[in-house]
């Protein structure tokens, strides 16, 4: 993250969020024109406080399919990226990310559903080497970074049957398990 880093975040003294958010946007005008269209669609959506939903990771083919359910719970947005490259993110952190819940309880302490540990705070596209990155700061586990050279967009209404089971939101196919 270079715009909206945890530091700005985690900073109780940093108050100067205006600057920070013109000079991303700034910096998005000036590469705009070079990006994929629906990179360009994409960037017209807002994750901030949208719930990582599916994450299917493939290392072997070097694609990502990342599913987020809108922060007011309305829209799946769907990120396709090919020739992804993940770098040093903790995929761990990601499948927390997808798979961590907890209790939401009523006042007498009965659960009455659960919710999802982790929500996207910020994220930010940019153009590194003739290549893209899309960046995630993702609270409380970190942040996550997928570099890749194609991207396709989808954007869905949210319908409650929708989701995978919890076990089944999160996969990862590496040199591994291909054995």
């Amino acid at each position: 993250m270079r715009w909206f880093t945890r530091e700005r975040y985690e900073d109780p003294d940093f108050d100067d969020w205006d600057t920070v958010v013109s000079g991303y946007w700034a910096y998005i005008a000036g590469i705009r024109d070079g990006l994929p269209p629906d990179l360009q669609r994409f960037l017209e959506l807002n994750l901030h406080d949208a719930v990582v939903d599916v994450a299917e990771i493939d290392l072997v083919q070097r694609t990502a399919r990342i599913r987020f359910l809108a922060g007011d719970g309305a829209s799946f947005i769907e990120c396709r990226y090919d020739d992804a490259d993940f770098a040093d993110s903790n995929l761990r952190n990601l499948e927390l990310a997808v798979e961590a819940r907890v209790p939401r309880r009523d006042m007498s302490g009965a659960i009455l559903d659960w919710r999802p540990l982790a929500i996207v705070l910020h994220d930010e596209v940019a153009l590194l080497h003739g290549r893209f990155q899309h960046s995630f700061l993702i609270d409380p586990l970190g942040d996550f970074a997928v570099t890749f050279a194609g991207f396709a967009l989808s954007v869905d209404a949210a319908h409650e049957s929708a989701g995978p089971e919890r076990n089944a939101r999160f996969s990862l196919r590496d040199e591994s398990t291909e054995s």
